[in-house]
């Protein structure tokens, strides 16, 4: 018999949360917020996102070299990557995903990433607390207050688990 693919149904045991977190964020910003009028305008975006100091100073780890594609509209989903010891990335977006919300929720997997340690390292779930943690800092700061406090109270009320020591900072605080 092969293999399931993971749906809301059946979600992947390694990464217990992917669709909660997908649902989330749709239901925390129905239509996705801002739609690109093209790639050109997104990787623009992207760029403008990663140059800004706030991205280098909240995920140190992160690369600013991200490298935005398109994705086959045949694809199922946008992905990213980060390779090159964590130096570069990329983000492949599929047709559907165009919009605010899909880019930095594959923005927040890049800022996410950290090197794996030694033999004693813990890798997290994709959607794990890391992640989410990326991904409501980014909407805090792109998406506005209103829409983070929506995916942040969704997250508590469905107990999906994300670190809190960054979240009630202010950008310029502590």
């Amino acid at each position: 018999m092969p293999a399931r693919r993971p749906s809301a149904e059946h979600p992947d045991p390694a990464d217990p949360h992917q669709f909660s977190v997908y649902a989330a964020e749709d239901g925390a910003l129905p239509g996705g917020g801002r739609q690109f009028s093209g790639m050109a305008d997104l990787r623009a975006w992207v760029e403008q996102v990663v140059a800004d100091p706030w991205w280098s100073e909240t995920f140190p780890s992160a690369p600013i070299d991200v490298d935005v594609e398109a994705r086959s509209g045949t694809s199922t989903a946008s992905v990213s990557h980060v390779g090159d010891a964590g130096r570069a990335a990329f983000v492949k977006v599929h047709p559907d995903h165009r919009h605010s919300v899909g880019v930095v929720h594959e923005l927040a997997h890049v800022a996410a990433w950290e090197p794996m340690g030694g033999l004693g390292a813990v890798s997290e779930p994709s959607h794990g607390p890391r992640f989410c943690e990326a991904l409501l800092l980014l909407w805090r700061e792109h998406l506005g207050v209103h829409a983070y406090g929506a995916l942040r109270s969704t997250f508590e009320g469905q107990g999906i688990p994300f670190r809190r020591d960054r979240l009630d900072r202010s950008r310029s605080g502590p």
